[in-house]
């Protein structure tokens, strides 16, 4: 079994805000579910803020594949980085530059192996009037409109076709997708 989670140092929920330290990831590993050992960060070679991994296993080219958020701190709009490894732990390679726009991506694979991204995104010029803009900044789309689009058939990349954008009812982060068998 694989863990993928952000890592905040020493800190807590009671930390006081700003922290001190800014997200990264940390895989963990487990052969029951019950113990675990830390494998580290994937990804050492990519400085900076680092959060909502996303990883999947992609069976014909036998890679994990990992999306993950990355960017300034205290932005809603940040750039998704796409790696791999053919090991599920250990440092990710690097396939090719980020996706600006996004934040937090689900990662979905569907039964004929067509893959999915869904994200929430800011697109430039869009501002909900009825989600005021955060203290100190300008309006700057903090709509949060969930996107799906189609992935080229390694799952590496993004066809840029749009299956659906839609805007819900309140500000969404990090979507999940999921197929239910009924």
């Amino acid at each position: 079994y694989f863990l993928y989670g952000e890592a905040y140092g020493n800190q807590t929920l009671a930390t006081p805000y700003p922290w001190h330290s800014w997200p990264r990831l940390k895989v963990y590993t487990s052969s029951d579910l019950v113990n675990w050992t830390c494998r580290g960060d994937p990804l050492p070679m990519v400085s900076g803020t680092l959060w909502i991994p996303n990883v999947i296993y992609h069976a014909a080219t036998r890679r994990f594949i990992m999306w993950f958020g990355s960017g300034g701190w205290q932005s809603a709009v940040s750039t998704d980085g796409i790696h791999f490894t053919p090991s599920g732990h250990g440092v990710f390679y690097s396939r090719f530059g980020a996706k600006a726009g996004t934040d937090g991506t689900g990662l979905f694979v569907d039964d004929d192996g067509t893959g999915y991204v869904a994200f929430a995104s800011n697109p430039p010029g869009f501002d909900e009037p009825a989600h005021p803009a955060w203290p100190g900044h300008a309006a700057h789309g903090y709509g949060h409109i969930v996107s799906i689009e189609r992935l080229s058939a390694d799952l590496l990349t993004s066809s840029r076709i749009n299956v659906t954008g839609l805007f819900p009812d309140d500000f969404v982060e990090s979507p999940s997708l999921w197929k239910v068998d009924t």
